[in-house]
């Protein structure tokens, strides 16, 4: 079992607890220790959306993490640091909720296309709190 806390990444074994935290200095450990959102991926690959420290991929089988971040100036990279909501469509789209809009990951190429809320009043309710899929495959959005 797996739990996303401010302090950290939990995991249960059914007998003790292991936390992944945010070691300085090392790119591979957990990008910040306050996480918001955690999503499980149909290869097994958690993704844990972090408050101000981007999203993490977290491969079990080699105890690693990489994470994607927002770089100004780069309209592929995320639209925000802080990640509220994770999920992956049907489809195999893969979409992330900012406090700056939506975003999709390619996820061959690490590249985000951004897809803003509210485009004619930027920063008015563009706070994704949760993401679902209805049955048909349409987005419903919580902000």
């Amino acid at each position: 079992m797996w739990f996303a806390t401010e302090i950290g990444l939990n995991k249960f074994d059914g007998n003790e607890f292991t936390v992944f935290r945010n070691i300085p200095g090392d790119p591979s450990s957990l990008s910040h220790g306050y996480l918001l959102s955690i999503y499980e991926d149909r290869a097994g690959i958690l993704w844990i959306g972090t408050f101000n420290g981007g999203l993490n991929r977290y491969d079990p089988k080699k105890d690693e993490f990489q994470c994607y971040r927002h770089i100004p100036g780069r309209a592929d990279s995320l639209s925000s640091d802080t990640i509220g909501a994770i999920i992956e469509a049907r489809d195999g789209a893969f979409w992330i909720g900012t406090d700056n809009g939506l975003n999709r990951l390619d996820r061959a190429s690490g590249r985000f296309t951004r897809y803003p809320l509210t485009a004619d009043r930027p920063g008015r309710g563009d706070h994704i709190h949760d993401i679902c899929v209805d049955r048909d495959g349409a987005l419903w959005i919580a902000t």
